[in-house]
């Protein structure tokens, strides 16, 4: 069910209502779970996705010193690639765990490399395997390493057999790598699959179909959507409703979780639903506290006085164990977006980066508002594994839109663009990063920190915009455009008062 990456993929795949293997699962989910790893498509799609695969050579290779002499386990070793790494970082022994029948395959790999004397292939569920030393006792090892991301970082639920591998094998001074992992929402503006999905049916041929707008809308955002989005799509700072400890969080952990959100809109545009995408980090506290501790170089307030780390805040929202004082110093670094974050070993999904073959989730509304600047969304995301079968999720999404202070009276409209394409609504603006006048990209700056920590330069905050859509201009300095908003193809239908908040419950099944 992956897809090779490629450049020219412009179109990327959604589930649209239907399961990501293709079918319905039969009753025994982890025989198709294990089966479908047995298709070499799945693994070539993962090696191709450089992002992901040179994200963990990087990180093997920064941290050398963590593997040379080291036992290690790889849970879930697929061909084997992330164990002929860590051999080649010097590891003394790597046990490679591989439950599908990529195991054969996986030790012609070992054994075409002249490695077969350092990493040995096991063949099984890692629930079901004992690792024995030569006294029979079980093993005790220096790292566990494993690429066990899902799409929305949850989906497939194989972080619980790392941590089971943590808790029967792993050292009490080893390392788990990822060692860290955030999970990140923002809410999406999407004119285009809006309109391409709903307003298809204004006009068939001649014929109106708009009583089929409510139905298109449950056929088509009912279920969580996987595809790659613009970072202009996003209209407000992302916020971390998840985050991961590998060395310390319990499974009970990541089976269940739930946090509140609050998002403010830094533009005109059109709200459609929320979007998901996930960060994981590999470090070791040490590395932590050198690079974000209070005496790492960058922490200076400029007077030559070092700015204090602030570790007391309330991190409940976002994690259930108690977290360490490192853990708790990258929690609280990544939620000020300090770009000294940068500066650790991390892989990436956001939309800002290039494309990984996990893209990012999509969660749509069944209705479009106009958002205005400044004005502010709220709610609650409930994640849970599915009673059909564990590897997959039952997502329940809480939200409030707040009334906004509109000298117009406006309000907040319901706005519905033409569907021959954006009418501009995000522009050709400059590539975030490179100066122009894109979403992050303001005037001459830096624009997007890159991976994930969307951040202007100089920290500087967006223009205040008038109502109604705008267009971003490509070149110079010039401010944006303000267009009223489109009446020929709003809908005849009343706008929602002005003073009630707008509040919506919504499930999506992730399957």
């Amino acid at each position: 069910f992956f897809r090779p990456m490629d450049a020219t993929a412009a179109k990327r795949r959604r589930t649209e209502g239907r399961s990501v293997h293709g079918a319905d699962p039969p009753p025994d989910g982890d025989k198709l779970y294990f089966d479908s790893y047995s298709n070499l498509g799945i693994h070539e799609a993962m090696l191709r996705d450089t992002v992901r695969t040179e994200a963990y050579y990087n990180a093997i290779m920064h941290h050398k010193g963590c593997f040379e002499g080291k036992t290690v386990v790889d849970v879930g070793c697929g061909t084997g690639i992330l164990s002929v790494f860590c051999a080649w970082a010097g590891a003394k022994h790597v046990y490679a765990i591989e439950a599908s029948g990529m195991a054969e395959h996986a030790k012609n790999v070992v054994a075409e490399n002249l490695l077969d004397s350092t990493i040995t292939i096991v063949h099984g569920k890692l629930e079901d395997i004992e690792l024995l030393d030569s006294h029979g006792q079980p093993v005790v090892v220096d790292v566990i390493i494993s690429e066990w991301m899902g799409y929305f970082l949850y989906y497939e639920s194989m972080l619980e057999s790392v941590l089971l591998a943590r808790d029967r094998w792993l050292a009490p001074s080893g390392i788990v790598f990822p060692s860290h992992a955030v999970l990140y929402l923002t809410p999406l503006s999407d004119d285009q699959y809006y309109g391409d999905r709903v307003f298809f049916w204004k006009s068939v041929y001649g014929a109106s179909m708009t009583s089929l707008f409510d139905h298109a809308k449950r056929c088509s955002f009912d279920n969580v959507i996987i595809d790659t989005v613009h970072p202009f799509q996003c209209f407000a700072f992302p916020e971390i409703v998840k985050f991961i400890d590998c060395k310390t969080c319990t499974i009970e952990e990541v089976q269940n979780f739930k946090a509140n959100f609050s998002f403010k809109s830094m533009m005109v545009t059109n709200f459609h639903g929320f979007l998901g995408y996930f960060n994981t980090f590999f470090t070791t506290d040490e590395e932590i506290m050198t690079v974000l501790g209070p005496q790492a170089n960058g922490n200076s307030n400029g007077n030559g006085f070092h700015t204090p780390v602030e570790t007391h805040q309330d991190h409940s929202n976002v994690s259930a164990t108690p977290l360490s004082e490192a853990a708790t110093l990258l929690l609280s670094k990544l939620m000020a977006r300090d770009p000294a974050c940068q500066q650790l070993c991390v892989l990436s999904t956001s939309p800002e980066g290039p494309a990984t073959h996990w893209q990012q989730a999509l969660f749509f509304t069944s209705d479009q508002l106009l958002m205005v600047q400044d004005q502010e969304v709220e709610g609650e995301i409930i994640v849970k594994q599915s009673d059909e079968n564990r590897r997959f999720l039952d997502i329940t999404l809480h939200w409030t839109v707040k009334p906004f202070e509109d000298k117009g009276n406006q309000g907040l409209q319901h706005f519905y663009p033409p569907t021959g394409g954006k009418k501009g609504l995000h522009g050709k603006g400059g590539k975030s990063g490179k100066g122009g006048n894109g979403f992050y990209g303001y005037a001459g700056g830096q624009g997007n920190c890159g991976n994930g920590w969307p951040y202007p330069s100089a920290y500087l905050q967006p223009p205040v915009y008038g109502h109604g859509t705008y267009n971003w201009h490509a070149t110079g300095n010039v401010g944006p455009s303000i267009q009223e908003p489109d009446t020929e193809n709003q809908l005849e239908e009343p706008n929602p008062p002005l003073n009630p908040l707008y509040a919506h419950t919504k499930v999506f099944d992730f399957k």
